[in-house]
């Protein structure tokens, strides 16, 4: 964050009373810029949300442990864009999943989406929107999916930056719960009296899901990373390139 070009924004690291060396790095930063909260919280969302009451600037995006901005002029690309009709704005991820690097095509949240479209880490939301809303807490692991859902039914305008805002290592809590992922999904397009279609789509996902599961836990790794070369393969980015 410290190489971007662009200036003008603020950094608030909410961290819930973590034991790695985390807390002393960042008593260390003296920046006018830098904010943090250090406290327990009861999950990911909480913590988000703590982030929330504590920002003024006027959009938000939330970076998790290990992400990273794409390159240094990330935020002054996007403070040129022409964002001022729309409310949340989204684009592309590359995706680490340590073996090789592939970029994950952003797409809009519609009354049709199931799973999230696009990562938070390449994500801006307007504050007094994300501020309104804020993340549900009943929800542990999809609760801005719920937020997101919030927005289109309450016909917020998205914009596809066309871009890649972050990098981020796959491995995360989403992917290492993602039965819980499919669950609370299905429970959300249920509270919201979504199509009978999106959750017989969900169910079909989380079927899929279930058998390859079984199949990573019986194949070789290099055949496991053969299957996702070929399945990334369109998008996958050389490490040279970034």
């Amino acid at each position: 964050i410290k190489k971007q070009k662009f200036e003008n924004y603020e950094v608030i690291v909410v961290d819930g009373k973590s034991s790695d060396g985390t807390i002393e790095l960042i008593k260390e930063i003296k920046d006018e810029k830098f904010k943090y909260i250090i406290e327990k919280d009861t999950g990911i969302y909480d913590a988000m949300n703590k982030g929330i009451k504590l920002s003024k600037g006027d959009w938000i995006i939330f970076l998790n442990s290990g992400d990273e901005f794409y390159n240094q002029d990330i935020l002054k690309e996007v403070s040129i864009k022409e964002t001022k009709n729309y409310n949340v704005i989204y684009a592309d991820t590359v995706i680490n999943n340590g073996s090789f690097q592939y970029k994950a095509k952003a797409t809009n949240f519609t009354n049709r989406t199931f799973l999230m479209p696009f990562c938070h880490q390449s994500t801006f939301v307007r504050r007094a929107l994300i501020d309104k809303f804020k993340f549900d807490l009943k929800y542990e692991i999809s609760s801005d999916f719920n937020f997101f859902m919030q927005c289109s039914k309450q016909n917020e305008k998205f914009f596809n930056l066309n871009m890649i805002i972050s990098k981020t290592l796959s491995g995360g809590f989403s992917d290492k719960n993602r039965n819980k992922v499919f669950d609370e999904n299905l429970r959300i397009i249920r509270e919201n009296n979504c199509s009978f279609i999106l959750i017989f789509k969900l169910w079909k996902k989380k079927i899929i899901n279930f058998i390859m599961n079984i199949l990573k836990f019986i194949m070789p790794n290099f055949l496991i990373l053969f299957f996702l070369k070929i399945k990334y393969y369109k998008f996958i980015i050389p490490k040279s390139d970034l």
